[in-house]
This record gives structure tokens, C-alpha cells and sequence, in this order.
């Protein structure tokens, strides 16, 4: 059936008004999908289970830390040098490919840092080489230990956002600020599995943030960004949020 002449401009004028809205939500969609929002790509383009809610730090792990900011935002509470002090997600994969952003502080302590961990490793034996995960040492150096074993430099400083790039099918991980290299290595790149840092196998990791060490104070303030809401960088055409 034919709709009448007014009614049809009508309806034009209505998909017009409609479509910068839908543009609008497709972008913002794409930040969090890796490049591929559900709406507006076929299942084969879309990461696995992609779909929210995001994850968040979690209340019942965090030691010697205030959570705030609906579980997003760590604050260290503990005085001295005591290294037991952190966060870490509420839930942790073995298989998959995230992406996740941090906004930390400058200088700290020196077991400052944040990066991914198994959820059994200690906070202490985590912070300052990496023990049982990947860790990047915020007391300055941009350095990145993986179990134990020296990585390299980043060159990515807490003055803006670090971006994390998480593959652990492949087990490797990449850290930038956004728009920088990918591990300080112009070849770098998550979504073709090249220069990444090494991720020891087959065991689950999960986000976590540390404080503590040589020149602790209390008040210091870690806040993740898991998916929940736009990201400063763009994830890497696979990776996605941390969702629960």
C-alpha cells in the first residue's frame, strides 16, 4: 500500500533525525567492541562474548584498599612499606582477548603498579616482578616483568591512560598510552599477535592494581576502566571489554 505524499515525507524526515543518533551510538559501540559493535556487524566479526555488564575491582579480594566509584576506583589505606595492598578483578579468564585501561598515579611507592595476575598470587608477590602474572612498575621506570623475567620498557607512563591489550590464546600482552606504540615497538600490534610480551601459560589472569614498598603512603588512587564506559584509546581490532 502506498502512504500518502505527507506522511512519506514524514517518514523521511523522521529516518534523518534518527540516523546521526544511531551513528553516534554505533561509534561508541565500536570503542567497546573492538572495532565491531553487535548491532552493525555479522556474529563472525564480533569477540565472543562481548556483551555487558563489565566487570569491576573486586570488594572481597582487595587488601589494605578502599573500592569507590561503583568497585572502579582503589585507594590504598595502609601505611609504611607494607606490600600486601591492591585490587584485582572480579573475574578472571583463561582463554579469550581483552582490553582494559588504567589511571594511576605518578611516582608512589615502589611496588606502585598494575597489570594482569592469576587470582591465587598474592598481592606482594605480584608487585615488583611480576610474580604469577605481568606487572608494570609505576615507581618510574615504565618496566615490565612477566613471572619474574624482564620484558622490556614500555614507555608507557602513568600521565595518561595505560591501555592494556590482553590475548590469552596466544598468551601475550601488549601496554601503550593511547596513540603510542605497543610495547615501546613501532611493530607491535595485538590484533596480528606480533611483539608481544610473554604471558606464562595456561594458567586463568585477571587485572590487578598494587601499592606499597619503599616510600608508601596511604591515599593512593588506581581507577580501571573494564568496558563500562567509553575508552580514551581504540581497542584492537578481536579484543574487548572485561565482562563479567
Amino acid at each position: 500500500m502506498l502512504l500518502p505524499k505527507k506522511k512519506l515525507l514524514i517518514s523521511r524526515r523522521s529516518l534523518l533525525i534518527a540516523a546521526p543518533a544511531i551513528l553516534i551510538s554505533n561509534k561508541v559501540a565500536d570503542a567497546q567492541f573492538g572495532g565491531c559493535s553487535p548491532a552493525f556487524c555479522s556474529s563472525s566479526q564480533v569477540p565472543a562474548l562481548c556483551a555487558p555488564p563489565y566487570a569491576t575491582w573486586d570488594p572481597v579480594t582487595a587488601h589494605n584498599v578502599a573500592l569507590t566509584g561503583g568497585n572502579l576506583t582503589a585507594t590504598n589505606t595502609s601505611p609504611g612499606f607494607s606490600i600486601d595492598q591492591g585490587a584485582r578483578i572480579i573475574t578472571s579468564r583463561s582463554s579469550g582477548k581483552y582490553y582494559h585501561e588504567i589511571h594511576t598515579g605518578t611516582g608512589g611507592a615502589f611496588r606502585e603498579g598494575n597489570g594482569i595476575v592469576n587470582p591465587a598470587t598474592a598481592y606482594g608477590t605480584f608487585s615488583g616482578n611480576g610474580g604469577g602474572g605481568v606487572w608494570w612498575d609505576g615507581f618510574g621506570s615504565t618496566n615490565v616483568f612477566s613471572n619474574g623475567v624482564f620484558q622490556g620498557t614500555s614507555g608507557a607512563t602513568a600521565a595518561n591512560p595505560l591501555c592494556w591489550a590482553t590475548d590469552l590464546d596466544n598468551r601475550l600482552i601488549w601496554v601503550r598510552n593511547p596513540g603510542g606504540n605497543w610495547n615501546n615497538n613501532a611493530l607491535a600490534d595485538p590484533a596480528t599477535a606480533v611483539g608481544g610480551y610473554t604471558i606464562m601459560p595456561a594458567l586463568a589472569m585477571g587485572p590487578c592494581c598494587t601499592f606499597g614498598g619503599f616510600g608508601a603512603t596511604p591515599g593512593r588512587i588506581t581507577t580501571a576502566n573494564f568496558g563500562s564506559t567509553a575508552f580514551a584509546d581504540t581497542p584492537p581490532v578481536g579484543f574487548c571489554g572485561w565482562h563479567l
